[in-house]
């Protein structure tokens, strides 16, 4: 059950990670985390079409966790250290005549593998491909609109490499590159689409004289998917949104040596998710965020299994269905309320057969999550953070004893998120 736990809260973690709004990342957070269903800024990481729509802006994030996620970490490692991210969008020319571009910088870029920061275990030995993460090295964004249509693209590169001689040569390189293109154009009167492809290419290798494989390298190095969503103003109160998305993936290694395929078979998947969602304006100062994902679905298998080797390994999980709810309310010009809860009905099951052992285990569980957040906004400036939820009962002991231990039940909010106009 832990293992279903685990991999719940990494999803939601990896969604968390899309009417224009005024919002930042800690907005999307703490209504929930699945910004596929809201209109906000923080959307061109994963749309890059919304990009022109939020031109002269500048963004500062403060996170208090690594993008990796490691549930061994040691002690003597400060896991949540304050981890910074800055960025800004430019239009160019008058009324972004020629566009819009944007960069963002940040120390390491997320893994490759989709369930990188997910204890979704596999019956097999994969040698865990691309679950790391790399230097950062540039995130480009640039967007184009024109009328009733918007172009975007987006260019990631993150690596790292070291080598070492000395009678003999221990050298590593990693690299991942992913690219992302989008449109959004208007259907009818009442409603506007946006469709999106992303890939993603990885590039390794290691070379150690004493390594029994020789070198290794990549093999199978490629993840690509395509999502959609449509904004539908169905009156003045509701909008409906629906939402569908799709990822596959085929990640493995070779080596000089052929009993590193015998013993390392890679990891390959597919994901699958579609739902509707509903932005309902209960007034001008309440936005209430509702959707239901009624099956979302979720399978790693094998890249390659050795040549003589029978069997069927397998891990898969399905959520249904998943609810998600999140209400905004604007308690003053200046203060914003948010608060966002997700549940899931998910059930795992993981396969093995081979060589005289045949064995299938299921689980079923049910999750729920809840965040809470709050929006200052003075003068040109939105700041907003996720909360601990222990915050509210810590008041009295934020300036005398709260965050004085690092460990993360200490801290007051999880992210501080600020955005400047210009």
């Amino acid at each position: 059950m832990k293992k279903l736990l685990l991999v719940v809260l990494a999803i939601a973690m990896t969604a968390a990670f899309t009417v224009p709004a005024e919002a930042t990342q800690s907005r999307v957070a703490a209504l929930g985390g699945y910004g596929r269903y809201l209109e906000d800024d923080f959307n061109i990481f994963e749309w890059p079409a919304t990009l022109p729509s939020y031109g002269n802006m500048a963004w500062i994030e403060l996170m208090t966790e690594q993008f990796w996620f490691d549930s061994d970490c040691p002690e003597d490692l400060d896991c949540y250290e304050i981890i910074p991210a800055i960025g800004a969008a430019l239009t160019l020319g008058e009324d972004g005549k020629f566009g819009t571009l944007a960069m963002f910088f940040y120390n390491y870029s997320e893994p490759l593998n989709p369930f990188w920061n997910a204890d979704m275990w596999v019956p097999w030995n994969s040698d865990d491909p691309f679950m790391w993460s790399n230097a950062h090295k540039f995130h480009v964004l640039y967007g184009y609109a024109m009328e009733g249509l918007q172009f975007g693209f987006a260019l990631t590169r993150s690596d790292d490499s070291y080598k070492y001689e000395n009678g003999s040569t221990y050298e590593y390189h990693d690299a991942y590159t992913t690219i992302s293109a989008g449109v959004r154009f208007d259907v009818g009167e009442a409603a506007y689409m946006d469709i999106n492809v992303d890939l993603g290419m990885g590039s390794t290798l290691y070379d150690y004289e004493y390594s029994s494989y020789g070198e290794i390298s990549e093999d199978g190095n490629m993840i690509y998917g395509v999502k959609a969503r449509m904004f539908y103003e169905w009156n003045e109160t509701v909008t409906w949104v629906p939402y569908f998305g799709w990822t596959s993936y085929d990640f493995s290694f070779k080596a000089d040596s052929a009993d590193y395929n015998d013993d390392y078979w890679g990891d390959k998947g597919m994901m699958m998710e579609f739902g509707i969602g509903a932005n309902i304006a209960v007034n001008d100062d309440n936005l209430l965020l509702f959707a239901v994902e009624p099956f979302n679905y979720y399978k790693r298998e094998p890249s390659a299994i050795p040549d003589g080797v029978e069997g069927d390994w397998s891990t898969t999980y399905t959520v249904m269905p998943r609810f998600i709810l999140g209400l905004e309310s604007d308690v003053k010009d200046w203060l914003t309320f948010r608060m966002g809860g997700v549940h899931e009905l998910m059930k795992g099951e993981w396969k093995y057969a081979g060589e005289g052992e045949e064995w299938t285990e299921t689980g079923t569980g049910s999750y729920f999550s809840y965040y809470m957040g709050l929006g200052f906004h003075v003068g040109d400036w939105d700041i907003d953070c996720v909360l601990n939820n222990a915050t509210p009962f810590r008041l009295g002991y934020w300036l005398t004893g709260m965050g004085q231990d690092e460990s993360d039940d200490e801290v007051a909010a999880w992210i501080f998120s600020a955005k400047y106009h210009f």
